[in-house]
C-alpha cells in the first residue's frame, strides 16, 4: 500500500505522526486496530458505513476470515469508491453494497 506524504493543515498540523494511502482513507494505524477489535470481539456479522476504496474493510475481512467466522456488509455511497473496495476485498467474507446506509435494512 503506497502512504502519501501530506502537508501539514490546520486540522492535521503533525502529518508525519499518521499515515494512510490518501487524504480520505482511514489511518492504516485505525484500520489495524478495526481488524484487531474484530479478532478480539469475534462478531458473527458486521456493518461498516463508508467503505471508501475498501482498506478497513479489508481488514475486517481479514479478521474474520482468520476467525473463520462472520461476515461484514460495508456500504459506501459513491458507485466508483464501491467498485474499488469490492475488488480490494474479493475472496473475503465481505460484501459491499453500493448506496447510502440510511437506506440500508
Amino acid at each position: 500500500m503506497r502512504i502519501e506524504a501530506l502537508p501539514p493543515r490546520l486540522e492535521c498540523p503533525e502529518p508525519e505522526r499518521w499515515a494512510a494511502p490518501d487524504d480520505w482513507a482511514t489511518e492504516t494505524d485505525v484500520s489495524t486496530l478495526i481488524g484487531d477489535l474484530v479478532r478480539a470481539l469475534k462478531p458473527d456479522f458486521c456493518v461498516e458505513t463508508g467503505s471508501y476504496l475498501g482498506y478497513t474493510s479489508q481488514a475486517i475481512g481479514l479478521a474474520l476470515q482468520g476467525l473463520g467466522r462472520g461476515h461484514l456488509v460495508s456500504l459506501e455511497k459513491t458507485l466508483p469508491h464501491a467498485t474499488k473496495a469490492e475488488l480490494r476485498c474479493m475472496g473475503l467474507p465481505v460484501t459491499i453494497l453500493p448506496g447510502s446506509s440510511l437506506d440500508y435494512t
